[in-house]
């Protein structure tokens, strides 16, 4: 499993090529953001090491950054409305970047 850096703004504009490419060129402006927190797949091992360093101090920007890679995106492409951006996890700070709706992800049935 490979993880994007988002601490690089080079890793943000390549992630967004991609989604330009395959999403929003088709016309799609609204974004599901799966897997947002580090914690995904057990997480990163604590030695990950983000352009801005270790994830034990950094990893917490991962969802916020990401949201930012969207929303700067679409600003980039002239867009003015706010993004619908749904995330399955996020920390303080993801909502400065388009309309965030947080998803409490996965929870089991209780009957």
């Amino acid at each position: 499993c490979y993880l994007c850096d988002p601490t690089q703004s080079a890793a943000r504009l390549y992630v967004w090529s991609r989604v330009k490419a395959g999403y929003y060129d088709y016309g799609i402006k609204s974004f599901w953001l799966d897997a947002t927190e580090p914690a995904s797949l057990n997480g990163p091992p604590p030695s990950t090491r983000y352009a801005t360093g270790y994830t034990e101090v950094n990893g917490r920007l991962f969802p916020e950054l990401h949201a930012r890679t969207i929303e700067e995106g679409l600003k980039k492409e002239g867009e003015t409305d706010p993004s619908v951006i749904l995330m399955r996890s996020t920390w303080p700070g993801a909502w400065s970047f388009g309309a965030t709706v947080v998803w409490s992800g996965d929870i089991e049935s209780s009957f």
